[in-house]
């Protein structure tokens, strides 16, 4: 039987570091649908670990433009 995958919530510095974007391209891809959403906690922003390492495998899978 697999370990249980826990999931952390990711401040925004770490959600920059995972993506190599910007805040103000993360919250445009957001607005876009092309990125996930945030949870509120209180006034902070806070992402799902797994949402965001999901999202990036998904980017992998995309084929590049030119």
């Amino acid at each position: 039987m697999a370990p249980e995958k826990t999931d952390r919530l990711l401040p925004l510095p770490a959600v920059i570091y995972a993506t190599g974007f910007s805040a103000p391209t993360i919250y445009r891809k957001i607005a876009a649908g092309e990125f996930p959403h945030p949870m509120k906690i209180g006034r902070a922003s806070r992402w799902s670990e797994n949402d965001v390492q999901n999202w990036i495998e998904a980017q992998k899978a995309v084929p590049a433009t030119a």
